[in-house]
């Protein structure tokens, strides 16, 4: 199902940025929670926290430090927008270039003259970027994990959670990374492509973000992915994993499944 000759490629042109993705990723869960539990800060996070509109309490409660403590911290640093930022990239942007950006030079016509079947080509372009995302968030729990020892705050709790949440960050981006290889296969510009799945994941954080605190918008949560990733909440165990991973999970089959099949059936340009 996997072609090695291809993965060893793909590897080799992600590797510099994936390794990147892991280091700074991981570095910057160990700032977080170092800092956080270093410093006292939470009379300053109690004082405003206790200034702010109800509705804003629940925007902090659900993006951000969750009761002030340091599994809120924690759970906040799965959640900073620059891991979602790097984690985008890494999904959307490299994932596709073998099928949208060399078929534009003519690379993708020269690859699959080789005895290389599409669904294989296919398959393993999506199972690379798993692998890569994989080892993104590996860096996150990394940081996080060795930063939570050092302090002493390591307990088997917060250890749990923060893999469930790693977990189900993975799960989100591998579904982000499906609907922009399905973009990929209907698109012979990458260009266009790339621009429509940064939209529309851009789109759907919006909402969520501001869903948090404008009522009117509730009723799109249940068709928005990143309602499907509470870190916060799931740190306190008042969200299953299993009813975030489901949703996520199926809709990445039916993308990963549509776009084989559109992909077997494609005319390169």
């Amino acid at each position: 199902m996997i072609s090695c000759p291809l993965f060893k490629l793909l590897w080799k042109i992600q590797k510099p940025f994936v390794i990147f993705s892991f280091v700074f990723i991981g570095f910057l869960q160990f700032l977080i929670i170092w800092i956080f539990s270093t410093l006292n800060y939470v009379p300053i996070f109690e004082a405003i926290y206790n200034q702010v509109p109800p509705h804003l309490k629940v925007l902090l409660d659900e993006q951000f430090m969750y009761r002030l403590s340091i599994k809120g911290a924690a759970a906040f640093g799965m959640n900073h927008p620059l891991v979602l930022v790097i984690m985008g990239i890494l999904a959307v942007a490299y994932s596709v270039r073998l099928i949208s950006g060399e078929a534009e030079k003519g690379l993708l016509e020269l690859l699959l003259s080789h005895p290389l079947e599409r669904n294989r080509f296919f398959s393993t372009l999506f199972l690379s970027t798993a692998f890569f995302l994989f080892i993104a968030v590996s860096g996150a729990l990394t940081g996080s994990f060795t930063a939570l020892m050092l302090k002493k705050q390591g307990t088997a709790e917060i250890l749990i959670n923060l893999s469930n949440i790693g977990i189900n960050l993975w799960f989100l981006f591998l579904l982000i990374a499906s609907y922009s290889l399905l973009l990929a296969v209907y698109s012979k510009e990458r260009g266009k492509f790339g621009s429509a799945a940064m939209v529309i994941t851009l789109t759907f954080y919006l909402l969520h973000f501001i869903g948090s605190f404008w009522e009117e918008l509730a009723f799109l949560k249940p068709f928005n992915i990143f309602s499907y990733y509470l870190p916060q909440k799931q740190m306190f165990g008042e969200i299953q994993l299993y009813r975030n991973i489901i949703p996520l999970a199926g809709l990445t089959f039916s993308c990963f499944i549509l776009g084989m099949k559109r992909f077997s059936r494609r005319d390169l340009p």
